[in-house]
């Protein structure tokens, strides 16, 4: 086959256009693309076996997670902690008990800030509530990287099992909202964003385009409504920027609509099943941390004065409300207890050090105490 030398020329000056395109994206790269690029390259070269949890063993019921493995110990690594985590008899991380309290079990739900990645059985939040309250016994059952759904999921397969008086559940304001989304069926069809997804899918997240510059400045270009679904850890930015960002209002909407449905199911199954519930804030470092957040900021090309850090909790709340269920926010209490909030969290990882544990811990632990009085006294 003869290649006319009018085609090859075109060809030729097409490519030539693209990567001088590329080379002057590389050149002019402001500082959040330069950030969004670094992500993608750590994300390839993340060496097996650190930060993942491959070694843990799980017990599933209809193919979804119900419990970890009980009696079971496994390493949570990390570049900034390494630690055992030790799970109990019922499944999840060990705590103090004092005798076999069967009768008087809180269970705890919530994510990686409950299971207590990043310290020791000892030093998670739970733990601590867990000696200042002896007269109830404390499970852990905060499983990484679940949000409501699955922590409602665990519900129904245990309430029978458990019987526990009250559920404390707790959400992280950092991700939560984008777990919840991701989950739900919230998105009305729509042809455009439809094609915008598999636009996303094949150039997007493909694995060598991802890494042109120029690919990304397009990608980042596409409407939230066609990026909100995605997993949080596949996002442009740290997804509470999403729900701080008063420019985002499209996205906060979608949000708030698929939190509003799992807190209607999660009210519906508390008035069938006769238990009572609470729901705890757990706040990000972007949220407490101005220093943080506007170097964030910064390296998104987001305005700082575009963000609003109470945005996330205000959602919540107003949510809850609705539902006519029970909300905690101790974020006023962490703001104000020490002087460098970057003092609670580890600094790449996000998670609580164990001074953020013992502080959540000091924030939360009476209010829990005022619920679980109330339940005693009827």
């Amino acid at each position: 086959m003869k290649i006319k030398p009018k085609s090859l020329a075109v060809a030729i000056s097409v490519f030539t256009c693209l990567m001088l395109c590329e080379l002057m994206t590389r050149l002019l790269a402001p500082p959040w693309l330069h950030q969004r690029m670094a992500v993608l390259t750590a994300r390839g070269e993340s060496p097996d076996g650190v930060g993942t949890d491959r070694q843990w063993k799980v017990e599933r019921k209809n193919g979804r997670f119900f419990s970890f493995t009980p009696q079971q110990s496994f390493d949570v690594l990390h570049d900034e902690y390494h630690n055992v985590a030790h799970i109990d008899e019922l499944g999840g991380r060990r705590t103090v008990i004092d005798g076999n309290l069967r009768s008087s079990l809180i269970v705890m739900l919530g994510d990686s800030f409950t299971f207590g990645v990043g310290v020791k059985d000892t030093e998670t939040f739970v733990n601590i509530i867990a000696t200042r309250i002896p007269q109830y016994r404390f499970i852990n059952l905060g499983v990484p990287g679940s949000a409501l759904p699955q922590q409602l999921d665990i519900l129904r397969e245990r309430q029978d099992e458990l019987k526990p008086i009250a559920y404390v559940f707790f959400f992280f304001l950092g991700n939560d909202f984008a777990d919840i989304l991701q989950s739900s069926n919230i998105m009305a069809y729509d042809p455009l964003d439809d094609f915008l997804r598999k636009v996303d899918d094949q150039i997007c997240r493909n694995y060598l385009l991802e890494h042109s510059y120029s690919i990304q400045v397009i990608c980042a270009s596409l409407p939230i409504s066609v990026v909100a679904t995605r997993p949080w850890f596949e996002l442009p930015r740290d997804p509470v920027f999403y729900v701080m960002d008063r420019s985002m209002a499209r996205y906060q909407q979608l949000a708030a609509a698929a939190l509003a449905n799992q807190l209607r199911t999660l009210a519906d199954l508390q008035r069938s099943m006769h238990f009572k519930s609470i729901i705890v804030a757990v706040p990000d470092v972007n949220q407490l941390s101005n220093r943080h957040r506007k170097l964030q900021a910064d390296s998104y090309g987001v305005p700082f004065a575009q963000l609003e850090a109470s945005r996330p909790n205000a959602i919540l709340a107003r949510e809850v409300q609705e539902a006519d269920l029970l909300l905690f926010d101790p974020t006023p209490c962490m703001g104000t207890s020490v002087p460098e909030m970057e003092a609670l969290y580890y600094r790449h990882d996000n998670h609580f050090r164990p001074l953020g544990h013992e502080i959540f811990a000091n924030c939360v632990t009476k209010e829990i105490a005022k619920l679980l009085s109330k339940e005693a006294s009827k």
